[in-house]
């Protein structure tokens, strides 16, 4: 089988593709079960927008939160705040809408996974970033595997 331009681009997109899809997949399926983890309480220690400059010159953001909280009196920090933050986007409003959701020194319930105590969310349960980041590696995947 001769390897030609087309060729290489659809194991490309059908890798980048699957790549995104099986990510989101896992993060659906933790998702899903952080909706029965035990809460505590805890505190934001550090709440703020991360900017980084991208290839093209412009910049992307992503919110970096973290918070402190206690299981069985071991100290424990965490930074996710739902599935699928740790994506940084090409435009800050969606990082600035959770940075102002979670301020320094505030109280807020912690979801703590009961097998792994450090693994922890503040908002549990499936949210539009995981659907979306889902069906982009979906099309990708398929557009990928087509083109093949």
């Amino acid at each position: 089988m001769a390897v030609n331009f087309e060729t290489v681009v659809g194991v490309v997109f059908a890798a980048i593709g699957g790549g995104i899809l099986a990510w989101s997949i896992v993060n659906c399926i933790y998702a899903v079960l952080s909706r029965r983890w035990p809460q505590v309480t805890g505190v934001i220690v550090v709440s703020d927008l991360q900017r980084s400059s991208d290839a093209d010159g412009g910049y992307s953001y992503r919110p970096e939160v973290s918070y402190r909280y206690f299981v069985n009196r071991e100290e424990f920090v965490a930074r996710r705040t739902r599935f699928g933050d740790r994506l940084q986007l090409s435009w800050s409003a969606p990082a600035v809408r959770i940075i102002s959701r979670y301020r320094v020194g505030a109280v807020v319930s912690v979801h703590y996974n009961p097998d792994d105590p450090a693994d922890a969310v503040l908002e549990p349960g499936l949210n539009d970033l995981l659907f979306a980041a889902a069906t982009f590696g979906g099309i990708f995947a398929t557009l990928g595997v087509l083109s093949l």
